[in-house]
């Protein structure tokens, strides 16, 4: 109750409180609060239920917080909420109206081992510049309407051992700069559309094993400067357009047998 009290606190760090099991409810009441730090908190279960209520906060940080499996469905009324960090292995799904955090810039789903979806509404963020899911190791697909994130910059996918393909809606993601797809090992293709993405500085394959081509229209990505392909053990040859790709810097083809 005396953590409520504390009408002008802005910035609360409790990482590495290993046998703290949930925050006392008062905590919804720190209506100044900007910045809220629960790192490394090995016994947290839960959330307050009223977690909304923080209207002035803009940044939620909840990484190895192995007992987390679920939110409150407050947490989707956080209005001011920019930069959130849900990186809870045993995090077993979002809520469904994740889409409300209108202002959200940033959003880091690293380490969701058991995550198996992203909720459709996803693609409300419009502001959201930084999207990362990389080691979700169940996750299999991703929504059909990407082409929403008019905003997105940066797509990190890096170790998503199930992902099998990617929605063709990323090749209207025409903000793009960055697209990491690092060992997914189970990644079969790229959408034919990919030589849309004419933002795209970076693309990385490196260590996606069962990639056999490269779609033809990846020659028109005139703002390409690095393309990492090494280890992709499967890939029998390169597009016969891709001198065309005038920014290239760097190519990486690193033990890639069978080209």
């Amino acid at each position: 109750a005396i953590l409520g009290q504390l009408s002008a606190l802005r910035r609360l760090n409790l990482s590495s409180c290993e046998s703290l099991r949930r925050l006392p409810e008062s905590v919804a009441g720190l209506a100044a609060l900007e910045d809220l730090q629960l790192a490394f908190c090995k016994g947290l279960q839960e959330l307050p239920a009223d977690i909304g209520q923080l209207g002035a906060l803009k940044r939620l940080r909840l990484t190895a917080c192995p007992a987390i499996r679920s939110f409150p469905a407050s947490l989707v009324e956080l209005a001011a909420l920019e930069d959130l960090d849900l990186c809870c292995r045993s995090l077993l799904e979002l809520p469904a109206d994740l889409g409300r955090l209108c202002a959200l810039r940033r959003l880091n789903l690293s380490a969701c081992h058991s995550l198996r979806r992203l909720p459709g509404s996803i693609g409300r963020l419009v502001e959201l510049e930084s999207l990362s899911l990389s080691d979700a190791e169940l996750l299999q697909e991703l929504p059909p309407d990407l082409e929403r994130l008019v905003g997105l910059k940066h797509l990190g996918l890096f170790r998503c051992e199930r992902l099998r393909r990617l929605p063709k809606s990323v090749a209207w993601l025409e903000n793009l700069e960055k697209l990491d797809l690092m060992s997914c090992p189970a990644l079969e293709e790229l959408p034919v559309e990919i030589g849309e993405l004419f933002a795209l500085t970076r693309l990385n394959l490196d260590h996606c094993a069962h990639l056999c081509h490269l779609p033809a229209s990846i020659a028109r990505l005139m703002a390409l400067e690095r393309l990492d392909l090494s280890y992709c053990s499967g890939l029998l040859e390169l597009p016969d357009g891709i001198g065309q790709l005038a920014s290239l810097k760097r190519l990486q083809l690193k033990a890639c047998d069978k080209l």
